[in-house]
């Protein structure tokens, strides 16, 4: 009885109220690399308050999940060693724990000098980058929900069976989790394509 008469007087209002007055608390605005030596580069949202979460467990737990639930934090590929995985902090490692909701941008630009070499020899961004991602979230991850598939291709010219295979680390998170199709942006006279078989390879990972 004592633990619940300590409890804020928030928890007396309907808990739809209760997450619209956490909506005007978490800015719906991006924050950019929001942690150090992170492969985080943007959360769409702002955080709650730290006021807030200090106020008691119990208000903590229900902001924070709420927080979760809407955010959506966003993986862009780089080619920094630091966004391989190495060293993260922990504010890094609470938030993949925690997240519902990821976005992994990948960057193509398969010249045709590259496109008629190994790929094991291109830029770590559109070869390995993708994988260690997959490979994180696979592991820390625990209540991730959805991955958002988001894409910027400069390549011009290339044909789609020697950039699936980029895409082909996802695999390992077929059945754990729901995908979705993010931003597509290609060239111009060949971005209604690459669209067109990023959803299908998108459905079949939902399949």
């Amino acid at each position: 009885m004592n633990s619940v008469a300590a409890q804020p007087a928030i928890f007396r209002l309907p808990i739809e109220l209760r997450y619209e007055i956490y909506d005007q608390l978490c800015p719906n605005k991006p924050l950019c690399y929001p942690f150090p030596n992170s492969p985080i580069t943007s959360i769409d949202h702002g955080g709650p308050p730290r006021a807030l979460l200090l106020t008691c467990k119990a208000l903590s737990d229900e902001v924070r999940t709420y927080y979760y639930g809407i955010a959506t934090f966003r993986f862009l590929a780089l080619g920094n060693a630091w966004s391989r995985g190495e060293h993260q902090s922990q504010g890094t490692m609470s938030a993949i724990k925690n997240a519902r909701k990821v976005e992994l941008m990948c960057m193509w630009n398969i010249t045709d000098d590259r496109a008629a070499s190994d790929p094991a020899t291109w830029p770590w961004y559109m070869n390995g980058w993708l994988a260690a991602q997959v490979r994180l979230l696979h592991d820390e991850a625990e209540n991730l929900k959805l991955v958002q598939i988001s894409l910027r291709d400069a390549s011009s010219g290339i044909p789609w069976d020697l950039k699936k295979p980029l895409l082909e680390p996802l695999l390992a998170l077929k059945g754990k989790v729901a995908f979705s199709v993010g931003q597509i942006v290609a060239a111009d006279e060949e971005e209604d394509g690459t669209k067109a078989h990023v959803k299908r390879f998108v459905s079949q990972l939902n399949n």
